[in-house]
């Protein structure tokens, strides 16, 4: 294989990351959106969840794996970069939020979740940002209690070098405006 086929390759796989990625961002704003809104058994509940499944299933499907992570301002899956633009500036920033809230800086899926799963998983991530006792641990242990095994989680690092990444980037951003 040529040194230009195998660049090719590469650059079509972070495509498909990158597109399977945002997908699955957007289906669990849509998820978390329904879940606010109407009880779990409803409809519209049920169709996102459903539709979460299926990108979760299709971003592991790109890469045999699938890991979000959260790093500053920034969304990775499978480490690659998620593009930020206008279409998806909301779901981005609900996802950002809520991974961030609850203490969550790297999420792991370990086989494919059900519906009632990724349920579990948003619920309790939700409860236990909103309680603003953000803890990946502690997420960890109530998902493990309620029978859900198909997440890793880990705590979000907010480390030095990143604390200094935001702060660059704000500074950017003032100098641009």
């Amino acid at each position: 294989m040529s040194h230009t086929a195998t660049d090719e390759g590469e650059r079509q796989e972070t495509a498909n990351i990158r597109r399977t990625g945002r997908a699955l961002i957007v289906s669990i704003h849509a998820a978390t959106r329904a879940m606010k809104l109407y009880p779990p058994e409803h409809q519209a509940v049920q169709k996102a969840l459903e539709e979460l499944a299926t990108a979760a299933l299709d971003s592991r499907s790109v890469d045999s794996e699938l890991e979000l992570r959260v790093h500053g301002e920034f969304i990775f899956v499978n480490g690659t970069r998620l593009r930020l633009d206008l279409s998806n500036y909301a779901s981005f920033g609900r996802v950002l939020e809520l991974f961030r809230s609850g203490g969550v800086g790297s999420l792991r899926v370990l086989r494919e979740p059900s519906p009632r799963e990724w349920f579990s998983l948003l619920t309790l991530l939700a409860t236990i940002g909103a309680s603003g006792d953000g803890d990946a641990d502690e997420l960890a242990r109530r998902l493990h209690a309620a029978g859900v095994d198909a997440f890793e989680l880990a705590a979000h690092a907010d480390d030095e070098e990143e604390v200094e990444e935001r702060e660059a980037a704000k500074a950017a951003a003032r100098r641009t405006y």
